[in-house]
């Protein structure tokens, strides 16, 4: 549904008269605003300061030496501020950015920005800081619906490298055009804050730098803070809706914050001056009517006072940062500049963001919602730019005229929690100097160095543990106030991690700890021998030998054999396995030693036997060629002086009756029909060796079975054949019969 709505827009001008633009329409597909308004809202709403969703504690990563950011001072003004830059640089590399500082002489904007180019590529710069009156490029855009034709100072040139600008229609060294290629965007790839008090009419500019970074440095190292709270004071024609908006955006980064806007009246120059910027908050959002030098209370910019630069530089103002949605209001080369005012009057005054055209900020939660994650001003403009530079931007297709002039008139670097950066400590160890490499020393001494940092370093939290990624804190860490720890109790091998965070003089905790690893192997590979087994009896002068010998810190690496004695080797080397040979009959000893890559070792030693004589046989029952009538008991000897005898096997015309175990030597067949039979008997030793026994018996019986029975005695019992009986028989007979001849011829 088409809608339409209503803009103010008021325009900058130098002389003390503001003028503004008469309210125009524009035709734009969004929902019914008041008619006290800028332009549509084509954005989702932003959180209410109630919403859960609002993050107010949690802070970016420090840059750690991974950022670098580059320092250019006018030349001509270099050596009186000598000083104070290198100690904002050191504060800088203290804060964990690496810095470049350039001091020769830089004669245009396009030579300042190739430079930057080039650090960019080279060095990763992600931002600059320009201290003096340093070139600047011009933009002009035409006359749009809402705005007037205009040309201005756009630092966003600076900040988008790889965009393409173009001066075209006139060609007069002012850019009129940009856009971006294949590849290539609109945004900026760094940020870029301007330290330059050229413009104003009070103290040298030397002074007004050297007091500005003294206080910067106070900033950062704990002094001139204010109340972390928020001002957002909405004059006439924006209040109600977009006042209570921005304000809520604003809740990105101050939770804790004041609106002004209604009644209307509430806001005048009178309570600006000598209420409002007097007052103890850390931020100011101020929503006015504005020329680059005054400000300008009431419906469309009157009837409610004006406040000059001058005024306000003498009041002076006491907030730390400002945000000017103010037309012009940070047209920094204009004498006395409200926001270079602003920045460098007062003892507490930090930064100001602002325009140098008509125009200012919306979209404030893409800039609020970084700087409540405690990014710097640099990076919360910059990613600003990145999202409102769309025509789905609350400008719409008018975000060139509204945002192009957008800049920092301050320190880029600086966030609303004050030095809350602390730095990661480097680590190192003296006993374990390779966190890559195995040791068995299991009581390692690790030190670590006391990171820089703008407040002092006072202790430290450090964790030792088996775990790679584990962030000490106050709740689980050890603290101390030393560099250094020896463990003196020995770790148990396998990889350990040491972890460390430092605690500045304010209470800073970091949050991005060091780790450092620590590779413990004090303990042998596992080992078990597979073969020959433990006291196994083999038939053979040649065997096998296998084992299994793993090590899962430093790792297997060889295993070292002898057989019977220790000069005896017969294996040195990673396989896991050998031969055995030439090996007399008896007992051996195999020991088996393995060894990991920082030789701890560990070792097995079993006894096995050889076993080369066969076991003696004799079947001393029935006789070769006996005749049996019935059953057929058999019974054998065995010997065996080596592995001994285990077990027998009997045949039968070849086939397998049974086997009998030690200590088993007799057997019973029975139920064979007559005829000629061969018995076989067969006895093994425990090392696998045999011998072999056959007979011939012939069977006469006066029955026939199919069927066959046998029994077996072991050696401890008696069992006599039938033809053993008969013939014991016939032999008492005969003495009996004996006796009798005797006795009756001595009768």
């Amino acid at each position: 549904m088409i809608r339409i709505i209503t803009i103010t827009l008021c325009l900058s001008i130098v002389a003390p008269i503001i003028v503004c633009f008469p309210h125009c329409t524009i035709i734009a597909d969004t929902p019914t605003v008041s008619s006290e308004t800028i332009p549509s809202m084509q954005k989702t709403d932003t959180p209410s300061i109630s919403d859960t969703n609002i993050v107010t504690d949690s802070f970016s990563v420090a840059p750690q030496y991974t950022d670098t950011i580059a320092i250019i001072v006018q030349n001509s003004i270099y050596s009186g501020i000598v000083s104070a830059v290198n100690q904002y640089r050191q504060d800088l590399n203290d804060s964990g950015y690496n810095t470049i500082l350039y001091t020769q002489p830089v004669n245009t904007a396009e030579e300042l920005k190739g430079n930057l180019s080039e650090w960019f590529d080279s060095s990763g710069l992600v931002g600059a800081v320009l201290i003096g009156r340093l070139p600047y490029a011009e933009f002009h855009h035409d006359a749009t619906t809402s705005f007037s034709a205009e040309t201005f100072i756009c630092d966003l040139f600076l900040m988008d490298l790889d965009g393409t600008w173009s001066d075209t229609s006139p060609i007069d060294g002012i850019y009129d055009t940009h856009y971006a290629t294949t590849g290539t965007d609109i945004y900026p790839e760094i940020f870029v804050g301007r330290i330059d008090p050229t413009c104003l009419s009070w103290d040298s500019v030397t002074n007004n730098i050297n007091t500005y970074l003294s206080r910067v440095h106070d900033y950062r190292t704990g002094g001139v803070t204010r109340d972390r709270r928020g001002l957002f004071y909405i004059d006439n024609d924006w209040a109600g809706y977009w006042g209570s908006r921005w304000a809520s955006d604003g809740a990105f980064a101050y939770s804790t914050h004041t609106l002004v806007q209604t009644p209307t009246t509430y806001t005048n120059a009178t309570d600006w001056l000598t209420n409002r910027i007097l007052q103890n908050y850390q931020w100011g959002h101020l929503c006015a009517h504005s020329s680059p030098t005054a400000h300008y209370f009431g419906p469309r910019g009157s009837g409610e006072g004006s406040v000059s630069s001058s005024q306000i530089h003498n009041a002076p103002p006491s907030f730390n940062f400002y945000n000017l949605f103010c037309c012009s209001g940070a047209k920094w080369t204009t004498t006395n500049n409200l926001g270079v005012t602003y920045t460098f009057s007062g003892t507490y005054s930090l930064a100001s963001i602002g325009s140098s055209k008509t125009g200012s900020m919306m979209d404030c939660d893409e800039f609020y919602g970084p700087l409540g994650q405690n990014n710097t001003l640099g990076q919360s403009l910059s990613d600003w730019f990145s999202n409102s530079l769309t025509s789905s931007s609350t400008a719409g297709d008018e975000y060139l005229p509204w945002y192009y002039g957008m800049n920092i008139v301050g320190d880029p670097l600086l966030t609303i929690y004050y030095d809350c950066t602390v730095l990661i400590p480097s680590i190192h160890s003296n006993t374990h100097p390779d966190q890559g490499t195995w040791y068995s020393n299991q009581r390692p001494q690790i030190n670590w160095t006391e990171p820089a940092d703008v407040n002092s370093i006072v202790g430290y939290y450090y964790i030792l543990n088996q775990y790679p990624n584990t962030v000490p804190t106050k709740l689980n860490g050890i603290y101390t106030t030393v560099t250094g720890l020896e463990i003196d109790e020995d770790l148990a091998s396998g990889i350990w991690y040491f972890h460390v965070v430092a605690v500045d003089s304010e209470g800073n905790i970091g949050s991005n700890p060091a780790h450092y690893t620590i590779s413990i192997d004090a303990s042998g590979p596992s080992l078990n021998i597979l073969h020959p087994l433990l006291d196994g009896y083999y038939s053979t002068n040649t065997i096998k030998a296998t084992w299994s010998s793993h090590d899962y810190f430093s790792g297997y690496v060889r295993s070292l054999v002898w057989v019977d004695t220790s000069t005896n080797v017969v294996h040195n080397g990673s396989l896991r396995e050998c031969t055995l040979t030439g090996l007399s009959e008896g007992d051996h000893i195999l020991n088996v030693t393995s060894f990991d890559l920082l030789q701890n070792s560990a070792t097995q030693q079993i006894t096995f036997h050889i076993d080369l004589t066969d076991p003696d046989l004799l079947i001393i029952e029935p006789l070769a060629g006996a005749i049996i009538i019935g059953t057929v008991f058999l019974d054998w000897t065995v010997a065996d002086t080596g592995s001994g005898y285990h077990y027998s096997e009997i045949y039968l015309d070849g086939i397998l009756l049974d086997r009998v175990d030690a200590p088993v030597i007799s057997y019973q067949i029975t139920g064979l029909p007559s005829g000629s039979y061969t018995v076989d008997v067969i006895v093994y030793d425990w090392a696998g060796r045999f011998s072999l026994q056959s007979i011939t018996i012939t069977i006469e019986s006066s029955y026939s079975t199919s069927t066959i029975t046998t029994t077996t005695t072991t050696t401890t019992s008696v069992q006599l054949s039938f033809t053993t009986i008969l013939h014991i028989s016939i032999v008492v007979l005969a003495g009996i019969v004996l006796v009798i001849f005797i006795i009756r011829k001595r009768r």
